[in-house]
């Protein structure tokens, strides 16, 4: 993965790696990296008792960090952002780097390895990444995989209450993750975005990686409705009703509802609404098609309810989305 940074350029695809006390001669490594200790704790499930990281002063051999669900007490401050998209060759590069990296595959799939463990992070699902920490590509890269990237770096400034990160979170909203990545880089690209925007989008994206289902009944309710999302998806063009949806399953549309409410916050009507808007998101963003042909492939055949529906969930039309949001950085060697 090349990583394109404004202002510097790109970094070498074939970086070697180096140890944290050695990969930026001129810099007290050890002291950042304590500044680091101290913003980060290890929060351990099952009412394991915590402990902080070690190790400090060893950090040319050995580098300790939480092996279980890093625990962030400081806020996070986002230093650049990128779509990667395969060139269809190549790896990710062997190295050890000074920030945190929240990764997103758009599509295919990544193969990596980060300290000795091995990654395969599939389309729709994340994978962060502590700094310091020695990383790099076990396969070449497949044609099809496209991924978004976030660096950051954690302040002095503490959060208001600690986020538990998992290294491999259960995603239960992977869409919601995607539209503020995009964000992310739209605005970085067009030269709108400021620091406190920045900021502010990767705390939300932080924090959606936090979100995962709880009791027995609720990832029942989320598998089901997974199921049902998939559905949705495969039958959008035709303009699938929420009638038809619940009907697939064997519910009436009112259960089916409740169930989309307590999984998403929104009854099945509008989630379907929002996932036509998504869709037509994607394709103003990444293709040419005029919009009468989008709006059909979202399942709106009528122009005008398509550009309501459009500008209920977004607050304007889907030309002005276009013009602002279609094009983004892309990283491809």
């Amino acid at each position: 993965m090349v990583i394109s940074r404004k202002g510097d350029g790109t970094e070498n695809s074939k970086s070697k790696a180096t140890s944290p006390a050695t990969a930026h001669p001129g810099r007290d490594i050890r002291a950042e990296w304590a500044a680091d200790a101290d913003c980060v704790g290890e929060y351990l499930p099952r009412g394991e008792p915590c402990h902080k990281v070690t190790n400090l002063a060893n950090m040319g051999t050995k580098v300790t960090f939480p092996s279980r669900v890093p625990l962030l007490k400081c806020r996070p401050v986002a230093t650049s952002g990128g779509l990667f998209v395969s060139p269809g060759y190549g790896r990710h590069p062997d190295r050890v780097i000074d920030t945190w990296e929240l990764i997103f595959v758009r599509s295919g799939c990544l193969h990596i390895e980060e300290n000795g463990v091995e990654f395969r992070v599939a389309k729709g699902e994340a994978l962060v990444m502590p700094p310091f920490r020695r990383h790099r590509g076990l396969s070449e890269y497949p044609e099809d995989l496209s991924f978004y990237w976030v660096h950051f770096t954690l302040s002095k400034q503490r959060l208001p209450a600690p986020l538990h990160l998992s290294q491999r979170p259960a995603l239960s909203r992977p869409e919601r993750l995607a539209e503020w990545l995009h964000q992310f880089i739209a605005d970085q690209t067009s030269g709108v975005q400021t620091q406190l925007a920045a900021d502010a989008l990767l705390l939300l994206m932080l924090n959606e990686t936090t979100l995962q289902a709880g009791d027995a009944g609720a990832k029942n309710a989320v598998a089901l409705v997974r199921k049902a999302e998939e559905y949705i998806s495969h039958h959008l063009r035709e303009g699938v009703s929420p009638g038809e949806v619940a009907q697939a399953f064997g519910y009436n549309v009112a259960h089916f509802s409740r169930l989309f409410r307590r999984v998403h916050g929104v009854p099945l009507g509008r989630f379907i609404h929002r996932v036509q808007v998504t869709q037509a998101r994607s394709l103003l963003q990444h293709s040419t098609q005029p919009i009468k042909q989008i709006a059909s492939q979202c399942g709106c055949r009528d122009m005008g309810y398509f550009r309501r529906l459009f500008r209920r969930e977004l607050g304007i039309s889907p030309r002005e989305y276009r013009n602002r949001f279609g094009q983004v950085r892309i990283n491809s060697n």
